[in-house]
């Protein structure tokens, strides 16, 4: 039987990591720069907290808060980043699971970021490489309104259930589910 894990996050450090983030949020004259986007001192301390919250998990000190939350300039170092968590993992005596099904799981797309290649389904990167379909913030997207959203939904639910779906049915086959 294995357990999960869990770092414990003391009080002492999580005062340590609130006084950081607390101190960032005086330097109101500040312009954070994250992603090539320009972002108040409000919204960057917004972000570091909602990091907090998905790492706390993860983290027994404020360096490890710092550590884990940061982000990197290019996909080769995030590689090299990953590859070296992986070895250090299997140095402690983790092992790859020879039966793990991608295509079974379900795959989740960062509510910050939105729909992304790397995080959605191989079904669904198959059938939708435009940049377009990956835009869910816009309106005018495929998927960025409320019944584009919807849509995408049963589309992700149905590629995940049936591999080879036709998607030239797809269409028909919302408008039978909806009853329009």
């Amino acid at each position: 039987m294995t357990l999960p894990v869990y770092a414990k996050l003391t009080a002492h450090e999580e005062a340590r990591i609130n006084a950081m983030l607390e101190g960032l949020a005086q330097k109101k004259d500040l312009i954070f720069v994250r992603n090539g986007d320009e972002h108040t001192c409000d919204e960057a301390v917004s972000h570091l907290r909602l990091k907090l919250g998905n790492t706390r998990n993860r983290i027994d000190t404020a360096e490890q808060f710092i550590d884990k939350t940061k982000e990197f300039d290019n996909e080769e170092q995030c590689l090299k980043e990953a590859s070296k968590l992986i070895a250090a993992k299997m140095k402690k005596g983790y092992q790859e699971a020879p039966n793990f099904n991608f295509m079974d799981r379900y795959y989740f797309d960062d509510e910050e970021i939105g729909l992304h290649l790397k995080t959605s389904h191989p079904n669904f990167q198959c059938h939708f490489t435009d940049p377009l379909y990956m835009c869910c913030w816009d309106e005018e997207s495929p998927f960025g309104s409320d019944e584009g959203a919807d849509a995408l939904n049963e589309l992700e639910n149905s590629l995940r259930k049936k591999p080879d779906l036709d998607c030239a049915d797809f269409p028909q086959m919302l408008i039978e589910l909806c009853g329009v």
